[in-house]
């Protein structure tokens, strides 16, 4: 499956990815149509994973419609694999974290395009596809 060395040349060979930079072993920036984003790996045993997160907005409280309950929401039911979250400086990402090991390539495209897809959509919809879990 997936590694630093496999992600490194996905990154490289990606046809819709710009301004590839790889900060340090593990830690990848870039543009992904026009949107930046990072890839962060930690392949120590135990920890083994791997995220892609992407800015969304730097100040959430000027969508006063949009609440951290319904983010949660959401997550739950219309932003699939990729996830609303919160940093230390209250900022809002979007953000896919799957476990290293197990990443296939396909995981890596689908995690990257619905990280991308909520930033874009976002405060329309929060949506990372066309698409709304319902469940039972």
């Amino acid at each position: 499956m997936m590694n630093n060395d496999k992600i490194n040349q996905y990154l490289t060979n990606h046809s819709l990815i710009s301004s590839l930079v790889e900060q340090r072993r593990g830690v990848w920036t870039f543009e992904f149509e026009h949107i930046s984003a990072y890839i962060m790996t930690d392949d120590r045993q135990g920890i083994d994973r791997m995220r892609i997160m992407s800015l969304v907005c730097q100040n959430p409280q000027s969508f006063p419609k949009i609440s951290a309950t319904r983010l949660l929401q959401a997550n739950c039911h219309e932003a699939l694999d990729a996830r609303f979250c919160c940093e230390h400086d209250g900022s809002l990402w979007s953000a896919f974290i799957h476990r290293l090991s197990t990443l296939a390539e396909e995981d890596l495209d689908s995690g990257l395009q619905q990280v991308i897809t909520l930033v874009k959509s976002f405060p329309l919809k929060l949506s990372s596809l066309d698409f709304y879990f319902r469940g039972q």
